[in-house]
């Protein structure tokens, strides 16, 4: 729409495992507002480790002290905050093994952002990503959001 692009897909590559199951992501950009919202949805049955994964370019990434488990990059140019809306049994951690390749046979050092929970599935993870420049109230963002329309699909 004028207002939205919206995207729906299926990963069922766990199907194969003894407990099977499906994830199902949702993203949601809000183009007037220019964030995403990013619901991945995991089926199956049991209590299991879950864990959600974002890589990065080698840049600074912290953890905002505003805003339980929210992950922010820090440079000089645009930067995006990760602020998850789900976050009940969960934890964030920083990973700094991770790499990136611009070219054949190079690896660069990146971070690995890794949100995680045990739970029983099926689960979900929510999250806004927005991006921004310099600073951000995290606290004002999500006032902001709150009275959309879009909010009301994620609660």
């Amino acid at each position: 729409t004028e207002e939205h692009d919206f995207l729906d897909a299926e990963h069922s590559g766990y199907k194969r495992l003894k407990r099977r199951g499906r994830l199902f992501s949702v993203l949601v950009f809000a183009k007037r507002e220019g964030y995403w919202v990013v619901k991945d949805i995991l089926s199956g049955g049991g209590i299991h480790q879950f864990d959600l994964y974002f890589h990065f370019a080698p840049v600074e990434v912290g953890l905002g002290s505003e805003f339980p488990l929210v992950v922010k990059t820090r440079t000089e140019g645009a930067n995006l905050a990760i602020i998850p809306l789900e976050t009940e049994g969960v934890s964030v951690e920083i990973l700094l093994d991770g790499w990136v390749s611009y070219r054949y046979g190079v690896k660069e050092e990146a971070p690995v952002v890794r949100y995680s929970k045990k739970t029983q599935a099926p689960t979900s993870f929510c999250s806004i990503l927005y991006p921004y420049i310099e600073e951000i109230d995290i606290n004002e963002v999500m006032k902001k959001i709150r009275g959309q329309k879009l909010w009301s699909l994620w609660r």
